[in-house]
């Protein structure tokens, strides 16, 4: 009598693996490695794309923040004593404005009533370079904010200045230069 043996399913030695079994291993491995590297990738370019939005748009709050808060303490009539406007919007000297004006800085009793003390000359104007500086007086430049690209002023009929910021940015995914307009509205008290 022959006795014979059927083949029958794959039988493991020792605790190894079959091929199949490897190969899927591998595949399963390279698609996990494939998708963390992607993912690294995405966040990052999202990350560049936040900077870069926040950089362009934190430099705009920045010059709008203090003109607002300068101008509300600064006037749009004459200086009663000179004869001279508290303000000037003018050409700047490498193109586009530049706004010129005195802030109330204190106050003091004089002739029996109190009047107000005014600063010095307060230039703010944008450089060449993107960067929105003031100069008060003989004091060093401040720099108010970068990546600006142009700075306008409007004073309305009803004594409102419009102030307009204009900034670019390049968007690091697509190498797309975008622009945003911030606008702010300021109504000088004196």
């Amino acid at each position: 009598m022959s006795t014979t043996t059927e083949p029958g399913p794959a039988v493991r030695g020792d605790g190894g693996m079959t091929m199949i079994e490897l190969l899927i291993s591998c595949m399963l491995l390279v698609g996990i490695v494939a998708l963390t590297f992607s993912s690294t990738t995405a966040i990052q370019s999202l990350t560049q794309h936040g900077d870069a939005r926040n950089r362009e748009s934190g430099g705009a709050r920045a010059v709008l923040a203090t003109l607002r808060e300068e101008l509300a303490a600064s006037s749009l009539r004459e200086d009663p004593l000179t004869g001279e406007l508290r303000y000037a919007i003018e050409p700047a000297p490498h193109g586009g404005q530049r706004l010129r004006y005195r802030r109330v800085v204190g106050a003091e009793l004089e002739g029996g009533g109190l009047q107000a003390i005014w600063s010095q000359w307060i230039i703010c104007e944008v450089s060449t370079d993107g960067a929105v500086s003031r100069t008060e007086g003989g004091q060093p430049t401040r720099v108010l904010g970068r990546g600006i690209e142009s700075l306008t002023f409007t004073i309305h009929d009803n004594r409102v200045v419009e102030i307009r910021c204009s900034t670019a940015w390049t968007d690091p995914r697509t190498g797309e230069i975008k622009r945003t307009v911030s606008t702010e509205s300021v109504t000088p008290t004196q």
